[in-house]
């Protein structure tokens, strides 16, 4: 099978190194590769949102206002 024309370099060249790759294996190769992807835009997300909380906690914190507050 050639495999052409594929935005993610990554999954390209994983079936192209395949020796004798089928239509089944590349689609669900590819959708396994897109499904991790969307997991991990989701976990960066996440992760973004977790420091912009931590951040505004800690400036809470050192802040004179929060600092009398406790």
């Amino acid at each position: 099978m050639v495999v052409v024309g594929m935005a993610d370099k990554k999954t390209n060249e994983q079936l192209q190194l395949r020796p004798k790759l089928m239509l089944e294996e590349a689609v669900l190769v590819v959708k396994h590769a897109e499904l991790q992807s969307q997991q991990s835009l989701v976990l960066h997300r996440e992760q973004q949102h977790v420091r912009e909380v931590s951040r505004v906690q800690i400036g809470r914190c050192l802040s004179p206002q929060g600092a009398s507050q406790q």
